[in-house]
């Protein structure tokens, strides 16, 4: 097992136990050799705790800074709906590899390992889907034709590398390539 994915296991127990309210610092640390992709996915295994990051700010490459920076900033940001909304785990006999969480306002999921995604009919709020997978491919379900979602795709820094609609065309499944530690967010 990874030990990011132990990290994860650990995290997601103490959630599960006391809520927002965990008594543990989730710790990371960061080492300037870790590709900036691999911290961004280190950060996905503790953020729906409390994250104590440990580094030399001066050792570290600056694509490394930028990425601690934007998933920093995305935590203070959402910090309602990762600790103090509707908490789904999903699979626990396979470590959660999906995480699931939502409050009125907004819908995210963490991708940890191969998972489909079933999009909403009507998207009435944004949803975001985090790539913490070593991968760039999203499996997404979908359940009607012609539907319209506009998205953009943010690359691990929050850099966004696309900004464009999806037309879904089956009643299926349909495939996104998504960079590892970045993310797609859905708007209405």
């Amino acid at each position: 097992m990874s030990s990011t994915k132990m990290v994860r296991e650990k995290m997601v127990n103490n959630r599960l136990l006391y809520g927002g309210f965990t008594p543990f610092m989730e710790i990371m640390s960061v080492h300037p050799r870790d590709k900036s992709e691999e911290v961004a996915r280190k950060f996905h295994a503790i953020m729906f705790g409390n994250p104590y990051l440990s580094f030399s700010v001066t050792t570290l490459p600056e694509d490394t800074k930028q990425t601690i920076r934007f998933w920093l900033d995305f935590w203070q940001e959402n910090y309602n709906l990762l600790l103090k909304s509707d908490f789904k785990p999903m699979k626990v006999s396979q470590q959660y590899p999906v995480i699931k969480v939502e409050n009125k306002d907004r819908l995210l999921y963490v991708v940890y390992e191969e998972y489909p995604i079933n999009l909403p009919l009507v998207l009435n709020k944004p949803l975001d889907i985090i790539n913490s997978k070593e991968s760039q491919l999203i499996n997404l379900g979908v359940s009607q034709s012609g539907i319209i979602y506009n998205y953009q795709i943010l690359d691990h820094k929050g850099v966004i590398i696309e900004d464009d609609q999806l037309k879904t065309k089956k009643k299926n499944s349909l495939e996104i390539l998504v960079p590892e530690g970045g993310m797609i967010r859905f708007n209405q």
